[in-house]
């Protein structure tokens, strides 16, 4: 009889863990609520885009990009045989690398008034993309006496 196991259980189970890490772009659009847009401008930069709706200003920070990553992929073989009346234990292990491409977006939005005070916020993202943003927010949070856990 012969038995196959592989890591890609394992994998799997790392993939989702740091998905679950607690990201601080919610927690420091909502503290920018009633803030100048120049706050949210000290904090990440110029705005990709500017455009008035409705008698807002709408302010767009986008972030877009990919790359690859490689993991490896192990299986283990092990069973018993028998040849001529003898029998044995045979192990095998064949390790194998796979790469993905991944890709990952993030568009930040944030509506003032026409005193130039932030009204409304919006974050929308994919594979992970406001990563690139989350260290502003952070220190947005810790400047703004706001500590990460109390946001969960």
């Amino acid at each position: 009889m012969a038995r196959s196991f592989t890591s890609k259980a394992f994998v799997a189970a790392a993939l989702l863990l740091a998905a679950c890490a607690p990201s601080p772009v919610g927690p420091g659009l909502e503290a920018l609520k009633g803030q100048n847009i120049r706050t949210a401008i000290n904090y990440l930069g110029y705005p990709d885009k500017k455009q008035t709706i409705v008698g807002d200003t709408v302010y767009t920070w986008s972030e877009s990009g990919g790359y690859t990553s490689s993991y490896p992929i192990t299986d283990y073989d092990y069973g018993e045989f028998e040849i001529d009346g003898r029998r044995g234990i045979y192990t095998n292990t064949t390790r194998n690398y796979v790469s993905e491409y991944n890709t990952y977006n993030c568009k930040i939005k944030i509506a003032t008034d026409e005193r130039d005070v932030i009204k409304s916020t919006q974050a929308s993202s994919s594979g992970g993309g406001c990563h690139v943003y989350e260290p502003a927010f952070e220190k947005l949070l810790m400047d703004f006496g706001i500590p990460l856990e109390a946001t969960q």
